[in-house]
């Protein structure tokens, strides 16, 4: 992994660096649900375990981010917007009804984890070996990240046995239905520059066809208004006495 490659032009170096930054804010949005299931909690152990979680995500978006930015310097490159609060709910990472805890089981949890972090962590890998932008430090740091999610991916994992063992149909039943959920964000996600694009396009065209109305009315307006000289003006001014 990890492979050296030459001639990349900035907009691959673009693509990949907004891709760490979505990266980066899917781990803050990760870190935000652990924290939650944490205070959700039944046992000390299983809290301390999801703070943990957290905190690694926490760590990840926090490399991420300096990751991105350096490289913007390095390649001078322009067009990288960092991501709002507001981002977290349009790509659909948090949920503004309720955090997943909330609404899930704790088996059910650990099926979502499982499956989400083990897609995340292949995803991460195909961006980062498709061209390689990083110097040697980045490298690290990034293979830091991936040692971090195979052990969330373990944890998860041996939490899903688990209630494998004791629900076997519920199981199959929460992994078909959270694979087909991570199915439908991938397309939604994959379609949303097209959605962006002609949602920017109407936008545009609206405030042109906004524009000439205006302007249409304003000239309408003003046509039909008495025209007035300096001398006429003067000629009246004697009525305001």
């Amino acid at each position: 992994m990890f492979k050296h490659t030459e001639q990349i032009s900035n907009k691959d170096r673009l693509a990949q660096t907004r891709a760490l930054l979505d990266f980066g804010l899917a781990e803050v949005c990760s870190g935000i649900e652990m924290i939650q299931a944490a205070k959700m909690a039944n046992n000390r152990a299983l809290a301390a375990g999801f703070i943990r979680h957290a905190l690694d995500e926490y760590r990840h978006a926090q490399i991420f981010n300096h990751i991105s930015t350096t490289i913007a310097k390095r390649y001078g490159l322009v067009g990288l917007d960092r991501y709002l609060s507001l981002n977290a709910y349009d790509k659909r990472y948090l949920d503004r009804s309720a955090f997943l805890f909330e609404k899930m089981s704790l088996g059910q949890f650990s099926i979502f984890v499982h499956i989400s972090e083990n897609h995340a962590a292949t995803h991460f890998c195909k961006v980062i070996e498709k061209k390689n932008i990083f110097n040697d430090e980045e490298i690290d740091q990034l293979k830091s990240i991936l040692e971090d999610e195979k052990r969330h991916i373990k944890f998860a994992c041996a939490s899903a046995e688990i209630f494998k063992t004791k629900n076997p149909t519920l199981y199959y039943l929460y992994s078909i239905l959270e694979r087909i959920r991570l199915t439908k964000r991938n397309i939604n996600d994959k379609f949303s520059g097209f959605y962006n694009a002609v949602t920017n396009i109407l936008l545009s065209f609206s405030l042109l066809t906004f524009r000439a109305l205006a302007k249409t009315i304003h000239q309408a307006y003003y046509r039909k208004k008495p025209g007035y000289s300096l001398t006429s003006a003067i000629a009246h001014s004697s009525e305001m006495i």
